[in-house]
C-alpha cells in the first residue's frame, strides 16, 4: 500500500464492515437491555418467599458475569464478554448434594423459578438445583437449601447402606415408601423403622405423618429398618449389640474421659455452635447452676419472650454430659433441634456466626430464666444534666424491674452512651445495659486503602500511599486527599481506576463513593494533566505477540493516556513509549522506522482464534487484495474491545488521524524477545511505598494492634454517618452527631467480640490481624469512667476461634479448666491439651473473661447421668407394648462409622 493512498480507499473495506457491525451493536445493546429489565421485574415481581414454591441455585461466578454483562446495576463501569452456558456443577457433590462450605451470596444465589427459567433460555446449561421453600420455627419461610442425607440399613444386613436425601419435610411415611421401593420383598406389617446409632435404636419412628425435622433426623445419621423374625418377635438389644458392633474408633469417642474434657460431634457445619457451648461451659457459675438444678426454679413459661423453658432444659441436658465422665463425645442432636425450632436462622447445615449463636443463646437462656413474671412499662431516662451516679442506678433499677436472671447477674454490665449535637449545646446522655463488647479492630466507619499513585511525568516511577478516610465520603474526597499526599494542586486531573489481571476492570467516577471500594480492589490512581475538547483517554494493555485470544496471556501494568484524539500511528507509539519509560529496563526510540534498518521490520503474523478462524493481530478479518502492515518496533498497537480481546479494523503506521474515542482498549502485543529485554515487570509488581503505607500494610508500629488499643476505639468519639444520623429534640432535625461510648459498669463475666467482620454493601470482609491480649491481668480501669466497685482486673478462661475466609471457614475454641487450670483446644470432637503460647493468634474471635477475683473451685462431679429408656427389654426377646411406642435418646450411644469419616473433616 502507497503512502499517496487515499484513506477513503484505504477505510473502504473496514467501513463496510463498520456498518453492519454497528447494526450488530445496537441488536445486542438490545438484547442486554431486555434480559436487565426482564430480570429485574421478574426478582422484584417474585421478591416474597412462598411456602412450597420451587427455588434455584445457582453459581454465583456466572451470576456476577451476567450481571456485568448486561450492566446490570450502576456499579459496574466496563461491560464483560458475555457469558457462556451456566455451569452450577462446580457447587454438587457426585450424589447431587451441595457440597459442604459453599454459601449463600459468596458461591451461590437463591433465584425464583421464573428467573431461572429466563436464564435457561437464554444461556442454557445447569445442572438445575431445585429446592423448595419450607416453614419452620415459628411459621420462618426459609429455601431448604440443603437435604437431609442419610442411610437406610436393614437388621438382616449390617452391611449394606442405601444412602437416601430428603427434605426435613418429608414424613414418616416417605421414608417407608423409600424402603419398600428399594427391597420389593418387605411389607409394611413385618417391618419397623427406627432412628439409629451405633448400635442402637434411640427412637421408634412409629408416627407416619410426622415430618423429619420432628423426628430430629440429622444428616449423615442411620434409619434402621427392623425386620420381624419368623417366628414373628423382633430383635433384641443383644442381637444388635452382636451384629452391629461399633469400630475401635466407636469405642473411643464412648470411653469415659474426665469431666469438662469432652467433645461435641460436628452435625454438619455446627462447629460455630460447637465453639460457642465449649466457651460458655466453661463459665463456672453458670454450669454449676445449671448442674445443681437450681435453674428449674427460675424457668418462666409465662413469659412471652421465652422459649417455654425449653431452651434452658436442653441445655442442662447438655452441659450435664459434657461435664460427665462417661462419654468423650456428646452428639447435640436435641439442642440443635430446639435451637432451629426456636431460631430457624441456624435450623440448617449452613455455617453460622459463632458469636451471633452466642448472643441468640444467652437472650434465650435469660428469657427462659427471667424471674420477673409480669414486666411494667418503663421509659428510657437521660441525664438532664444530673449526676452520672444517680441517672447510672436508676437506669439499672429500671432494667431489673424488667430483666433479673442468671445471666444478667453474671453477663451484663452497663455503658454510658453521649451523643452531642454537632450545630447546636444539646447533649443526650444514657446508660444502657450489655451483654458483651463488640470492639473494631479498626476505626469503624473508615477506609484504610492502599492506592499505586502514577504521576502526570511519565519519567517518576509509581509510588504506594497509604490513606486512611471515612468510608461514607465521595470519590472526590479521596481525589483531593491522594492531591495533598502526592503534592499536586489539581485533584479533579486525577482519574482513579481498580486493576485486575493485568487490565482496568472499573473506574471509580464521582457517582461512586470510598465505601464502594473493597479491600480486594488494586487502586491505581492516575495524573493525567487537564482534560480538553480535543484529547480523549485511553486505556493500555500489555499483550504477548505470539499468543492466542486469551487475556491469560495480559502481563505488566495497564496504563492510561490521555491523548490527542486524531493522533497518528506514530504519535501514539511515542506516547506509549513514554508512558512505559518506568517499566523499562533501557532506552527505547521513540521514532518507528519505516524502513528495515538497525530494528527489525515486524510483520502481523496470521493466526488461528480459538473457533479456528484466521486473523491478523490488528484485524479478526483477512482482506486479501491488501498486505498486512509493516513497521519497525518493540511491539505493535492493535484495537482492543472492552474484553481486552483484538477488534476489528486496524491501525495503520502513516501520517493519518486514528479517530480515537474515549475510553478506546488499545493493546500493545510486544514482540517476545523485545519484551524480555525492554520490560522490567518487577517494577510493575511493586511500586516504592511511601511511608504511609506502614500502618496499612502493618509494617509500622501503630498497626501492632492490642486489645487495650481496641477497646479505646470502642470509646473513641466518632461522627456519625449520613445513613445513621440523630435526631436533636432542639434542632428539630436529624443531624450527624457526635457519639460516643464509655465503660461504666462492668460484669463479673466479660465477653469481648472482636469486630473481624465487616459489612458494607455487597461487600463483607475479614480482618486477619493478630490482637495481642492478656491471659491474665487484664486492666480496664483506663476504660472506667464509673465506680470501680473495688474490682476491673480480669483473667482469661475461654476464646472462640474463626479460621479461614469469609462465608465458611472452621471454628473452634480454647476453654481453661477449672479443676486442672489446664488450656484445651476443643475441635468439635476432639479436645486435647494446648499450650498456653498458641492461645493469641489472627484467629481469636470471642475472649471470655472473668474477675480476677472470683476463685472457681475444682469441678465436684454430679451423680451419674440418669439414662431413661422407657422401652425395655426382656432376656427372652420380646418387648412390651410400650417399647413399640417410644424410646428416649441414648445420649451414651455408639457413634456409627461412617457419620465420624464424613464430620471430622475441619469445616471449609
Amino acid at each position: 500500500m502507497s503512502d499517496t493512498e487515499s484513506s477513503s480507499d484505504r477505510w473502504k473495506d473496514s467501513e463496510e464492515l463498520s456498518s453492519s457491525e454497528v447494526e450488530e451493536n445496537e441488536q445486542d445493546e438490545l438484547r442486554k437491555q431486555n434480559e436487565k429489565t426482564t430480570i429485574k421485574q421478574l426478582q422484584a415481581d417474585h421478591s416474597k418467599l412462598v411456602e412450597d414454591a420451587s427455588y434455584y441455585i445457582l453459581d454465583i461466578k456466572w451470576w456476577n458475569r451476567w450481571k456485568s454483562h448486561v450492566c446490570y446495576d450502576w456499579k459496574s463501569s466496563f461491560p464483560q464478554k458475555k457469558p457462556h452456558s451456566i455451569i452450577n456443577d462446580n457447587l454438587l457433590n457426585t450424589d447431587g448434594s451441595l457440597k459442604r462450605g459453599k454459601s449463600e451470596r459468596y458461591d451461590y444465589i437463591i433465584v425464583s423459578e421464573p428467573v431461572w427459567e429466563k436464564l435457561i433460555e437464554w444461556y442454557g446449561g445447569g445442572p438445575a438445583i431445585v429446592r423448595k421453600c419450607v416453614k419452620s420455627g415459628r411459621n420462618h419461610l426459609s429455601v431448604e437449601v440443603r437435604l437431609l442425607n442419610f442411610n437406610l440399613v436393614r437388621s438382616t444386613n449390617a452391611d449394606e447402606l442405601i444412602p437416601c436425601q430428603m427434605s426435613k419435610t418429608a414424613r414418616t411415611q416417605d421414608i417407608m415408601d423409600k424402603v419398600l421401593e428399594t427391597w420389593p420383598d418387605l411389607t409394611p406389617k413385618n417391618i419397623r423403622l427406627w432412628d439409629f446409632s451405633g448400635g442402637s435404636r434411640l427412637k421408634h419412628l412409629k408416627d407416619m405423618t410426622e415430618d423429619l425435622d420432628s423426628h430430629q433426623i440429622m444428616r449423615g445419621q442411620k434409619i434402621l429398618v427392623e425386620e420381624r423374625k419368623k417366628n414373628g418377635k423382633w430383635p433384641t438389644d443383644r442381637f444388635y449389640r452382636r451384629n452391629f458392633q461399633p469400630t475401635s474408633r466407636n469405642s473411643y469417642y464412648s470411653s469415659p474421659t474426665l469431666p469438662g474434657q469432652t467433645g461435641l460431634c460436628n452435625l454438619g457445619n455446627t462447629c460455630f455452635m460447637n465453639s460457642s457451648l465449649q466457651c460458655l461451659s466453661s463459665v463456672a457459675p453458670l454450669t454449676d447452676f445449671f448442674l445443681s438444678g437450681r435453674y428449674r426454679t427460675d424457668i418462666n413459661p409465662q413469659n412471652p419472650l421465652s422459649m417455654n423453658g425449653e431452651l434452658a432444659e436442653d441445655y442442662y441436658e447438655l452441659v450435664k454430659e459434657l461435664w460427665s465422665s462417661q462419654t468423650s463425645v456428646v452428639e447435640p442432636r436435641q439442642f440443635k433441634y430446639t435451637l432451629g425450632k426456636f431460631a430457624p436462622q441456624f435450623s440448617g447445615y449452613d455455617q453460622h456466626d459463632s458469636q451471633e449463636l452466642l448472643a441468640f443463646l444467652l437472650d434465650g437462656l435469660h428469657e427462659d430464666l427471667n424471674r420477673i413474671t409480669d414486666k411494667p412499662f418503663t421509659e428510657k431516662l437521660e441525664s438532664d444534666g444530673r449526676p452520672d451516679e444517680i441517672v447510672a442506678a436508676e437506669s439499672w433499677d429500671r432494667h431489673k424491674l424488667r430483666n433479673d436472671s442468671i445471666i444478667v447477674d453474671n453477663f451484663q454490665g452497663q455503658l454510658k452512651s453521649t451523643v452531642k449535637c454537632p450545630d447546636c449545646d444539646r447533649v443526650s446522655t444514657t446508660f444502657d445495659p450489655f451483654m458483651y463488647l463488640s470492639i473494631p479492630l479498626v476505626r469503624e466507619g473508615l477506609s484504610s486503602l492502599t492506592i499505586t499513585y502514577h504521576p502526570l511525568d511519565s519519567s517518576q516511577e509509581p509510588i504506594r500511599y497509604g490513606i486512611t478516610m471515612d468510608k461514607h465520603v465521595p470519590i472526590q474526597s479521596l481525589r483531593e486527599e491522594i492531591a495533598q499526599i502526592a503534592g499536586i494542586d489539581k485533584p479533579n486531573n486525577l482519574v482513579i481506576m481498580d486493576v485486575y489481571q493485568h487490565r482496568f476492570t472499573k473506574r471509580f467516577t464521582d457517582r461512586f463513593s470510598v465505601s464502594d471500594i473493597s479491600n480486594d480492589d488494586i487502586i491505581h490512581a492516575y495524573d493525567l494533566g487537564e482534560p480538553d475538547d480535543e484529547s480523549v483517554l485511553i486505556r493500555i494493555i500489555n499483550r504477548k505477540s505470539d499468543s492466542v485470544i486469551s487475556k491469560k496471556d495480559l502481563f505488566g501494568a495497564p496504563l492510561l493516556l490521555r491523548v490527542d484524539k486524531k493522533c497518528t500511528y506514530r504519535q501514539l507509539y511515542a506516547n506509549v513509549i513514554e508512558a512505559l519509560t518506568p517499566y523499562l529496563k533501557k532506552p527505547v526510540s521513540k521514532e518507528i522506522e519505516l524502513q528495515e534498518g538497525n530494528v527489525p521490520v515486524v510483520q502481523s503474523a496470521t493466526h488461528q482464534s480459538a473457533h479456528n478462524r484466521p486473523y491478523y493481530y490488528a484485524s479478526r478479518k483477512i482482506v486479501p487484495d491488501k498486505e498486512p502492515p509493516k513497521y519497525g518496533a518493540i511491539f505493535n498497537l492493535i484495537p482492543l474491545d472492552n474484553y481486552a480481546y483484538p477488534k476489528r479494523g486496524s491501525f495503520y503506521n502513516d501520517d493519518q488521524p486514528l479517530d480515537l474515542r474515549e475510553n478506546d482498549q488499545i493493546g500493545l502485543n510486544w514482540i517476545t524477545d523485545y519484551r524480555l529485554k525492554f520490560y522490567d515487570e518487577s517494577v510493575a509488581k511493586k511500586a516504592k511505598s511511601h511511608e504511609s503505607c506502614k500502618e496499612i500494610d502493618g509494617n509500622g508500629e501503630d498497626r501492632n494492634l492490642t486489645l487495650d488499643k481496641c477497646l479505646s476505639l470502642f470509646t473513641q468519639e466518632e461522627q456519625l454517618g449520613v445513613n445513621d444520623t440523630w435526631y436533636c429534640s432542639a434542632c428539630s432535625e436529624h443531624k450527624q452527631a457526635f457519639k460516643k461510648f464509655d465503660l461504666y459498669k462492668l460484669p463479673d463475666q466479660l465477653i469481648i467480640h472482636l469486630k473481624r467482620f465487616s459489612y458494607d454493601g455487597m461487600w463483607r470482609d475479614k480482618l486477619d490481624d493478630v490482637v495481642q491480649f492478656p491471659l491474665e491481668g487484664l486492666d480496664l480501669s483506663n476504660h472506667l469512667v464509673g465506680p470501680s466497685d473495688g474490682e476491673v482486673i480480669y483473667d482469661l478462661h475461654a476464646i472462640s476461634n474463626h479460621y479461614g475466609g469469609l462465608g465458611g471457614g472452621h471454628y473452634t475454641a480454647y476453654t481453661k479448666h477449672r479443676t486442672t487450670g489446664e488450656w484445651l483446644s476443643c475441635d468439635d470432637s476432639s479436645v486435647s491439651p494446648e499450650s498456653d503460647s498458641r492461645l493469641v493468634s489472627s484467629a481469636a474471635y470471642v475472649l471470655f473473661y472473668k474477675k480476677k477475683s472470683l476463685e472457681y473451685s475444682s469441678f465436684q462431679e454430679p451423680e451419674e447421668l440418669e439414662i431413661s429408656n422407657e422401652e425395655t427389654y426382656s432376656s427372652s426377646g420380646e418387648s412390651s407394648e410400650e417399647s413399640s411406642d417410644e424410646t428416649h435418646w441414648n445420649n451414651n450411644a455408639m457413634y456409627h462409622d461412617q457419620y465420624y469419616d464424613e464430620f471430622l473433616v475441619p469445616d471449609v
